[in-house]
């Protein structure tokens, strides 16, 4: 949803759109960060590029994230979401783990 000529949206809405795009390391990374649940994409860019995503990124997906916005949460979906990132978060610590 837009706020003048800000831009927020859901941090569970960015979180799902970059999991449909195949991105699961970003969409990791923003799900466990301790960004706010709504994002302001102008205040958070810096926060966004530290968690993988540039600035052209995000422009990329403000159509999408600006129209879901206003959606009510499906439970299904954020249920996928936390099993999808659950798993990869599994994975990245197995990682770390073996790499010492």
């Amino acid at each position: 949803m837009k706020k003048g000529s800000t831009v927020l949206v859901s941090k569970q809405s960015l979180v799902g759109l970059l999991l449909e795009e195949g991105d699961e390391d970003a969409a990791v990374r923003i799900a466990l960060s301790e960004l706010p649940e709504t994002l302001d994409l102008d205040r958070d860019t810096g926060a966004l590029f530290a968690c993988g995503l540039d600035a052209e990124a995000v422009q990329a997906l403000l159509p999408a994230v600006a129209a879901d916005g206003a959606s009510t949460v499906d439970e299904a979906a954020a249920a996928r979401h936390d099993r999808t990132i659950s798993r990869r978060w599994a994975g990245l610590v197995a990682d770390w783990t073996a790499a010492r």
